[in-house]
């Protein structure tokens, strides 16, 4: 019974280096052999010994996304270099041209070039995408407090917000964005739409003291939100 007790807590541990040894790239089954063959506590000083091969995700998300405060723009070292990075730009030594994705190039410049002019169209295409996606939705609200500013505002369940202080508003993420943007001493405009309306409801600077969720409009309602955005040059 002792035996089988051990060796039910050994093979547990060889378990847990593996994970361990997988986790910092090094591989389940190496972590789980060494265990085995001479003991979980070797095991998990050997792979602590091994360099530690596993990528951070921030690290690979760099690669397919640019960094916020990054200028998209080619006089930028820091954007070349994410681009390099990126679209795989390499020096074919056989063909002697710089390549980039299928296409080559007799110069590292011509193919910075093809591979910026790739992700300006890529980055208008998702935009584009995006204000197609925001176009459709609003943020509705789903309850809200007592003697808030939104119960002050005479604002109700159900009402979907458009805009707040000429701010566009389609998620809580927008609204809490926007509620800290502007100035929270002055009042605010609130357009919103209700029962096939738009309306427009001032409230205080400040927490509007409700709770909703992300929809998406019915048609009449995306083309009323489209006319109030228009009419406001958003």
């Amino acid at each position: 019974m002792d035996f089988i007790l051990v060796l039910a807590v050994w093979i547990g541990l060889a378990i847990l280096i593996g994970n361990i040894s997988d986790n910092r790239g090094q591989g389940f089954a190496v972590g789980f052999a060494i265990s085995l063959i001479a003991s979980p506590l070797i095991a998990l000083l050997v792979i602590i010994a091994m360099k530690d091969r596993s990528e951070p995700v921030s690290s690979a998300a760099q690669k397919t996304e640019a960094p916020a405060i990054l200028t998209r723009q080619l006089s930028n070292p820091q954007y070349k270099v994410w681009l390099v990075e990126k679209y795989n730009i390499q020096r074919n030594d056989v063909l002697g041209e710089i390549i980039c994705g299928s296409e080559s190039f007799g110069t590292i410049d011509e193919a910075l070039a093809f591979a910026h002019q790739t992700e300006t169209a890529l980055l208008a295409h998702t935009r584009k995408i995006e204000a197609e996606k925001n176009a459709r939705s609003a943020f509705q609200i789903d309850k809200f407090k007592k003697n808030s500013n939104a119960a002050t505002a005479r604002l109700m369940q159900g009402d979907k917000i458009i805009l707040y202080a000429d701010l566009e508003i389609v998620s809580k993420e927008d609204l809490l964005h926007a509620i800290t943007t502007v100035d929270s001493t002055a009042s605010h405009d609130v357009v919103i739409v209700r029962n096939g309306l738009t309306l427009t409801r001032t409230v205080r600077g400040g927490t509007l003291g409700l709770l909703g969720h992300t929809i998406e409009l019915n048609a009449e309602d995306q083309r009323l939100k489209a006319d109030i955005l228009s009419k406001r040059g958003i």
